[in-house]
C-alpha cells in the first residue's frame, strides 16, 4: 500500500472520530474549531483520492499492450474498410489479406472475432502488432496509442495514423500502412488501397478515431 492510500485511510478514520467526538464531547469543542478541522482533513481525503485515481489512471495509459474485446455469435468474420466489407469464408486463421510479408487474419474463435495483424516502418521494424485481439506497440517507434474496451489506434512519430482496429457489429473496421520487403508501401482502409513505390510518400492519410495526447484524453472519441 502506498502513501497516498496510507493518507487517504488515516483521514477518514480521523474524520470519522472527529464526528464521534463532536457527537459525545460538543461542549468541549467551539463550533469553528470543529468545522475548521473537519474541513481540513476532508480536504486532505479529497486530495489523495483524486491523486490515486489519477495514479490508476496514468497507470493504464501508460501501457504499450492490452487487449480489445470482439464481438461474440459471429456467422462470418469480416474486414471494414470504409464502407467496403471483406467477408472471410475460408479456413479459420488462415490469412484474409497478405501484404509483402505479413498478413490480416480475421476469424472466430469459441464464438468471439478476431484478428491479427503486423504493422512496420519503412526500416521493417515492428511499429504496432495485433495477435487474437491483443495489441502491443513499440514504444520507441510511436507517437501516442489510445485505445478502449472496442478499438486501439496508433499514431507514429510524424503524428500520422498508421494502424486502426475496432470491432462494430460482426466486423472489424480496419485501417494500416504497411511497408513491403521490396520498399513498396500500402495504405488500407476508407474505401481505399494506395501503393506507393520506395522514396515516394503515401498521398492517403487515415482521420483518428481518439482525442490525444493520450495522457489527456484517455480513451475518449473525437
Amino acid at each position: 500500500m502506498n502513501l497516498n492510500y496510507l493518507l487517504a485511510l488515516f483521514s477518514a478514520i480521523v474524520a470519522i472520530l472527529l464526528l464521534i467526538y463532536r457527537k459525545y464531547y460538543k461542549k468541549k469543542m467551539p463550533n469553528w474549531l470543529f468545522v475548521g478541522t473537519f474541513m481540513f482533513i476532508v480536504a486532505i481525503l479529497g486530495t489523495n483520492l483524486l491523486i490515486i485515481w489519477q495514479e490508476g489512471e496514468m497507470e493504464k495509459y501508460s501501457r504499450h499492450s492490452g487487449e480489445i474485446s470482439g464481438t461474440k455469435d459471429i456467422v462470418y468474420p469480416s474486414i471494414k474498410l470504409g464502407t467496403a466489407e471483406l467477408v472471410w469464408k475460408g479456413p479459420a486463421g488462415e490469412p484474409m489479406i497478405v501484404i509483402g510479408n505479413d498478413s490480416i487474419k480475421v476469424w472466430i474463435e469459441d464464438g468471439e472475432l478476431k484478428i491479427s495483424t503486423v504493422i512496420r516502418d519503412e526500416d521493417g521494424k515492428i511499429i504496432a502488432k495485433l495477435e487474437a485481439n491483443e495489441w502491443q506497440v513499440n514504444p520507441n517507434l510511436i507517437f501516442d496509442r489510445n485505445f478502449d474496451t472496442k478499438a486501439v489506434e496508433v499514431i507514429n512519430q510524424k503524428g500520422e495514423v498508421v494502424l486502426q482496429a475496432e470491432f462494430d457489429g460482426e466486423s472489424v473496421l480496419f485501417a494500416g500502412v504497411f511497408y513491403r520487403e521490396d520498399g513498396w508501401r500500402v495504405a488500407l482502409g476508407y474505401n481505399i488501397i494506395e501503393m506507393r513505390p520506395p522514396g515516394e510518400p503515401l498521398q492517403m492519410s487515415f482521420p483518428p478515431m481518439f482525442k490525444y495526447p493520450s495522457e489527456n484524453h484517455p480513451g475518449e472519441r473525437r
